[in-house]
């Protein structure tokens, strides 16, 4: 197998994009948040290995803590190298598997900018692969009623898309989980999280509110001595 590098044009990358739809990470594409390029490489994976990020660097924010990611290097659990900022140790081996990706803010999104897609080291030989988890697991029904309560749960604490993930396999092991239909689910209970809370009134809306309420007392009050004259 000849070593594989993308370099195509830009491509808007949708959320759901996996295996089961030929979509696999190039040059170029734009992701319009972390949580949505994590998902989208760990659907590419497909259970066959793990992408796991080997390094790093965050944004500052304006007073000056640690915010979000702003470029970083993904390669696969076999890449075997030392790295610093890894979120796990590296099985051994010396895969050449890599992703890089930035944030552009101009773009308002991280971009992919340079791919390497093959798992073949620099002797000929190529890692074990797992079975893929699309061709091999049943879908995580998410009109389960036990799904949808987790969640409904984990969304009202504001887990991140790429970490609920992770809780699904862990909460409903031997099951595929689908991309497009997590976020899927995941925005509807956004969406009903927003219609069920209620919204806040200003100050301004108190104050319109207490008078009305006063009004009608007076009226009320006005209406009860008429009718003892």
């Amino acid at each position: 197998m000849t070593p594989m590098s993308v370099g195509l044009g830009p491509v808007h990358a949708d959320e759901g994009a996996g295996p089961c739809n030929g979509a696999v990470p190039m040059s170029g594409q734009e992701f319009p948040s972390w949580d949505a390029l994590r998902s989208f490489l760990d659907e590419y994976a497909d259970g066959r290995f793990k992408i796991i990020v080997l390094r790093s660097t965050h944004m500052k924010t304006e007073y000056g803590d640690t915010g979000p990611v702003e470029r970083a290097k993904f390669g696969c659990e076999f890449h075997g190298g030392n790295a610093s900022g890894r979120e796990s140790s590296p099985k051994k081996g010396c895969c050449p598997f890599q992703i890089n990706a930035a944030w552009r803010k101009k773009l308002n999104s991280y971009v992919i900018n340079t791919v390497r897609l093959d798992h073949t080291d620099t002797d000929g030989h190529e890692h074990h692969m797992r079975p893929s988890q699309s061709q091999s697991l049943p879908k995580l029904s998410f009109d389960d009623v036990s799904v949808k309560s987790f969640l409904k749960l984990k969304v009202a604490s504001g887990v991140p898309t790429a970490a609920l993930r992770k809780l699904l396999a862990y909460a409903f092991p031997g099951k595929y989980i689908d991309s497009s239909e997590l976020i899927n689910a995941i925005e509807k209970e956004r969406r009903s999280d927003i219609l069920e809370t209620p919204i806040p009134l200003t100050k301004e809306d108190r104050f319109t509110a207490l008078l009305q309420l006063c009004e009608r007392a007076c009226s009320l009050a006005s209406s009860n001595e008429h009718l003892y004259e």
